[in-house]
């Protein structure tokens, strides 16, 4: 407390639309890593890798394509010469198989995203 009061210059001088020459700091929310969230993270992500692993190719490689690459529909349809519809399809039924992979193992209650 008492370093805060001897503050030279004042947070709500920064922050003063006055001192447009005057840099302003970014107010950030907590930064730092909490562990049994990253360890929830770390859980999560080996069990997608191996939900991706158990998909049938053809759905594995839509599912890719536009949830990690980020291609869209086009992008998708072409990179893999099939039509916009099937793109569609298999993304839905790619996505359908990933949630029932996770159901299935009850995965998804054990990390909090659902009900058993």
């Amino acid at each position: 407390m008492r370093l805060r009061k001897r503050r030279e210059v004042s947070l709500e001088l920064l922050k003063s639309p006055d001192n447009e020459d005057e840099y302003t700091p970014i107010e950030l929310a907590e930064w730092r890593e909490i562990p049994v969230e990253a360890l929830a993270q770390k859980e999560l992500a080996a069990r997608l890798e191996e939900a991706l692993a158990a998909l049938p190719e053809i759905y594995r490689e839509v599912l890719i394509l536009r949830d990690i690459d980020e291609l869209n529909i086009a992008e998708t349809s072409a990179a893999l010469e099939i039509s916009v519809a099937a793109v569609k399809t298999r993304l839905l039924r790619a996505r359908l198989m990933v949630r029932d992979y996770f159901v299935s193992r009850s995965w998804a209650t054990h990390l909090g995203f659902g009900k058993a």
